[in-house]
C-alpha cells in the first residue's frame, strides 16, 4: 500500500509563479533608472535562464556573480537555481586571493561581473582555473568594454539574443541552490550551500513569523522593501524571494551610496529593509 499521500517540491519557483499569480503589476525600481513590473522581471527572469544554456553551462554546474544590489542580480537568484544550476553570489568585500580562492573552490564556470569589478577579475584571471566565459554587466547603454578576459559576453546582448519562451524544469527540492562563503574565519572562506527546500522553508517561517506578530518586524504585501543587507550576504537574508512572493514593492538600491539612499528611503516610502 502507498503510504506517501502527496508530494510537492519545495523550490524556488513556488515564490515566483505566486507573486506572479498575485501581482502581476507590481514594480521593481531599480535607482532612479529603471523599472519593471512582475510579468516584466518574469519575462527577463526567462530569457536569463535561456542564456544559461546559450552560454553552455549544465544543470548542476556553478555560475558566479559579483554584483551590487540590482534588477540583474535580483534576475540571477531566480534564473540560476531555477535552471537547475548552483548560483555562486561571490562577496566583493573579500581580498582578491579569497576571491580567486572562492571561484575555484565553487568550480564556477561563468562568471558574471559588475563593470566595478572587472579589474580585479582582470587582476587574477590566471588564478582561475575553470572559469570558460565571462558576462560583463552596466548600467551603460553604450557599454563597450575594453578587457583583457577572454570569452566575453555583455548581459543586455546576450539577454536581448533570448526567447521568453522557457519551461523551468521540474527539479529536486533538495538540488543545490545557492552558495556563499564565510568570512572572517581561520584560513581560507568555508562554502556553504543551501537547497531549494533549505531557503523555501526559511522564507516561509520568517514570513510567518513577521507577519503574525503585531507590532514587531511585520511584513506584509503593502509593504515597500530595500535591501541593504548585500544579497550575496545568504541572499540578503531570504527576503527578496518571499518579498516577491508577498507581493512587494523593490526598491534596489545598486552600488550603495548613502545621499540616495536616504532619499529613496523617504520618496518611496520605503518602510522594510
Amino acid at each position: 500500500m502507498e503510504t506517501i499521500g502527496y508530494q510537492y517540491q519545495l523550490t524556488l519557483r513556488t515564490f515566483l509563479d505566486y507573486g506572479l499569480m498575485y501581482a502581476p503589476k507590481q514594480i521593481i525600481k531599480y535607482r532612479d533608472e529603471l523599472q519593471f513590473t512582475y510579468l516584466e522581471h518574469y519575462e527577463r527572469v526567462k530569457r536569463l535562464s535561456n542564456a544559461l544554456a546559450y552560454l553552455g553551462v549544465k544543470p548542476g554546474e556553478a555560475v558566479g556573480m559579483l554584483e551590487w544590489d540590482t534588477h540583474r542580480y535580483l534576475e540571477a537568484h531566480w534564473a540560476i537555481p531555477l535552471y537547475g544550476s548552483l548560483f555562486h553570489t561571490v562577496n566583493i568585500r573579500m581580498a582578491p586571493e579569497q576571491i580567486a580562492f572562492c571561484i575555484n573552490h565553487a568550480e564556477d564556470v561563468v562568471l558574471f561581473v559588475n563593470e566595478d569589478f572587472l579589474p580585479l577579475i582582470e587582476s587574477i584571471q590566471d588564478q582561475l582555473t575553470t572559469v570558460r566565459a565571462y558576462v560583463l554587466m552596466s548600467d551603460k547603454k553604450d557599454f563597450q568594454p575594453n578587457t583583457t578576459l577572454p570569452n566575453v559576453y555583455l548581459y543586455e546582448d546576450v539577454l536581448a539574443l533570448q526567447s521568453t519562451d522557457y519551461e523551468f524544469p521540474e527539479i529536486s527540492e533538495n538540488t543545490r541552490a545557492t552558495l556563499c562563503y564565510t568570512s572572517g574565519t581561520t584560513g581560507n572562506p568555508k562554502g556553504v550551500v543551501f537547497t531549494h527546500r533549505e531557503l523555501f522553508l526559511h522564507a516561509v517561517s520568517v514570513c510567518m513569523t513577521w507577519g503574525l506578530y503585531p507590532g514587531g518586524m511585520e511584513f506584509r504585501a503593502n509593504q515597500v522593501y530595500m535591501p541593504l543587507t548585500p544579497m550575496f550576504h545568504v541572499q540578503a537574508w531570504g527576503v527578496p524571494y518571499f518579498a516577491f512572493m508577498l507581493g512587494c514593492k523593490y526598491i534596489l538600491p545598486g552600488r550603495y551610496e548613502p545621499d540616495k539612499i536616504l532619499r529613496w528611503l523617504h520618496e518611496e516610502k520605503v518602510n522594510f529593509s
